[in-house]
C-alpha cells in the first residue's frame, strides 16, 4: 500500500471495506506495530506504535483468525489474561456477561462455536481497557444476539472516547455504526462519500462502493 494518510480520533468509528487480498490486513498488521512500514510513521499519541512498550493495552485487535487455546476453558482464557493485565475478575465477568460468554465458562475452547470464540476475543480485546479498539469482520458467524450485543459494545465503546476502527462486508452495520467510511482499492486507501450512509447491504450496494473508488 502507498500514499497512506489517515488520522483516528476518539469517539469516533471509521469504517473500512474492500475486496479479499486488497491490503486490510496488511494495513491493519501496520496500524498497530505487527508490522513495520516500508516508509513514514505511524503515530499513536506522538509516539510510534512500534515503540510502544505495551501495545495490547493501546490496541484491542480482533481478527478472522482464532488464536484461542483450543483446550482451556473460557473462565480459565478470561481469568489469566486479566491478572496479565492487572484487571480485576469482576470486571472481566462484566465483560463476559455483556458479550454473553458467562454461561460456558467451564466449556474448552474448542466445544464453543464460531460464533462464541468470536465473543471470547472481543471480550479478550477489551479487557485492557485500550485506547483503540480495531474489529476485523467482527460480525462474522454471530447470531441475531451476538450481532447486537456487539453494536451495543461499538456504540458505548465510541461513548467512551475510543477510536474504532471497524471493518466488515455487512454494510448495514457500517451505515448503523460508522462515522466515516474508506475503501482500500488498487493498493490506495480512499475515502468515500458517506454523507448520505449506506444504502442497504445488497450485492448491489456494494458494487456502488466499490465503482466509487475504482481509478
Amino acid at each position: 500500500m502507498s500514499d497512506i494518510n489517515l488520522e483516528l480520533d476518539g469517539g469516533t468509528v471509521t469504517g473500512l471495506i474492500g475486496p479479499n487480498g486488497a491490503g486490510k490486513s496488511t494495513f491493519i498488521a501496520t496500524m498497530v506495530g505487527d508490522i513495520k512500514p516500508g516508509q513514514g510513521l505511524v503515530e499513536f499519541d506522538g509516539q510510534s506504535v512500534r515503540k510502544l512498550p505495551q501495545r495490547s493495552d493501546v490496541f484491542g485487535v480482533v481478527t478472522e483468525s482464532h488464536g484461542l487455546p483450543r483446550r482451556m476453558t473460557t473462565k480459565t482464557i478470561v481469568r489469566y489474561w486479566a491478572d496479565v493485565h492487572g484487571v480485576s475478575r469482576s470486571h472481566a465477568h462484566n465483560l463476559c456477561k455483556a458479550m454473553g460468554v458467562d454461561g460456558f465458562y467451564s466449556k474448552p475452547i474448542k466445544k464453543l462455536s464460531t460464533g462464541m470464540r468470536r465473543r471470547m476475543e472481543i471480550v479478550l480485546a477489551l479487557l485492557p481497557d485500550p485506547a483503540v479498539l480495531v474489529l476485523d469482520e467482527p460480525f462474522n458467524g454471530l447470531d441475531v444476539d451476538g450481532v447486537e450485543a456487539v453494536r451495543t459494545l461499538v456504540r458505548d465503546q465510541r461513548d467512551a472516547g475510543k477510536i474504532i476502527l471497524l471493518t466488515t462486508h455487512t454494510l448495514t452495520e457500517i451505515d448503523q455504526l460508522a462515522d466515516s467510511l474508506y475503501a482500500i482499492h488498487g493498493r490506495k486507501l480512499v475515502e468515500l462519500d458517506f454523507s448520505q450512509g449506506v444504502s442497504g447491504a445488497s450485492e448491489a450496494a456494494y458494487n456502488r462502493l466499490r465503482n466509487e473508488v475504482r481509478v
